[in-house]
C-alpha cells in the first residue's frame, strides 16, 4: 500500500474555516485505500524517503517558515517525489503579483494595484482593502479608509476597492477597468 505524506497544520486558525475538520475528513478517507502520515509542514523533510505522495494542504501562511520551506520545494525536486500539489503555480505560495498583472492587462478582476500613486484606478471609492504581497488566509489585511490609507502609505503590499455584500448581493464599486481584448 502507498504512503500519503499529508502536511497540514490542524491547529492553525483561518477567518471563517475550520481547517481542521476538512483533513481529518480527507484523512479518514484517504485512509481506507493508502498509509496516511499526518504531519505538521515543520516536519516535512524528516518523512520524504517514506513518502510515495506528498498532499500540503492547509498549512496556513508559508510566510513564518520561508527557509524550510524553501529546503523542502528543494528536496521534493532533487528526490523527485510526487506531489498533489504542483507548487508551481501562483496563488499564495508564490505570492499575488497575478491580482497584479490580471489588473494591467486589463482582466475583469477586482483591481489591485500596489501603489497610492495609482489610486485613481480605483474609482472613488470610501474603502480599502490591503494585503501583504506574500501573505494567504487574511494575515495582516486590513480594512482602511481612503483618508487611511493615504496617512499610511503601504508599501510592498496589494490595494483593492473593498467590496461589499448588501441583502446578500454583491455589490461592485464603479471600477475603471476595461475588458481585455
Amino acid at each position: 500500500m502507498n504512503t500519503i505524506l499529508y502536511l497540514t497544520d490542524l491547529y492553525y486558525v483561518a477567518k471563517g474555516r475550520n481547517y481542521y475538520e476538512e483533513d481529518l475528513y480527507i484523512t479518514s478517507e484517504l485512509k481506507n485505500h493508502f498509509n496516511i502520515l499526518i504531519g505538521h509542514p515543520h516536519q516535512a523533510l524528516e518523512y520524504l524517503d517514506v513518502a510515495d505522495l506528498i498532499i500540503f494542504r492547509n498549512t496556513g501562511s508559508i510566510l513564518g517558515y520561508q527557509a524550510y520551506f524553501n529546503k523542502f520545494l528543494t528536496a521534493v525536486k532533487e528526490k523527485n517525489v510526487l506531489t498533489f500539489n504542483s507548487f508551481d503555480g501562483k496563488a499564495d505560495i508564490q505570492g499575488k503579483q497575478y491580482l497584479l498583472d490580471l489588473t494591467s492587462s486589463n482582466y475583469p478582476v477586482i483591481p489591485t494595484i500596489d501603489s497610492i500613486q495609482d489610486l485613481e484606478t480605483l474609482g472613488n471609492q470610501d474603502n480599502f482593502i490591503v494585503k501583504i504581497k506574500n501573505g494567504a488566509d487574511s494575515i495582516g489585511m486590513e480594512i482602511l479608509s481612503k483618508e487611511q490609507l493615504l496617512e499610511v502609505k503601504p508599501i510592498n503590499k496589494l490595494i483593492q476597492p473593498l467590496i461589499d455584500f448588501v441583502n446578500g448581493i454583491l455589490k461592485l464599486p464603479p471600477f475603471t477597468l476595461q475588458m481585455a481584448k
